[in-house]
């Protein structure tokens, strides 16, 4: 079973018009696959928020190995 981060942004623009992402939770977990540890990631990312959708709160994820 590997480890993974899960890090969800937000995407926002700065006073001079400039594009740049927002962390808003990073996950760790441990999963058989990457798909199944983003499904987790998005569970408890939508329940700690009690929302039905992550986009709500957030624009995009990225997922990365721990070693």
């Amino acid at each position: 079973m590997s480890r993974y981060v899960v890090t969800f942004f937000k995407n926002l623009v700065d006073s001079d018009g400039h594009p740049f992402k927002v962390a808003q939770e990073q996950i760790e977990l441990a999963g058989d696959s990457p798909q199944a540890v983003v499904e987790a990631a998005i569970d408890r990312f939508t329940g700690t928020r009690h929302v039905h959708d992550w986009t709500i709160h957030a624009d995009s994820f990225e997922l990365a190995a721990r070693t």
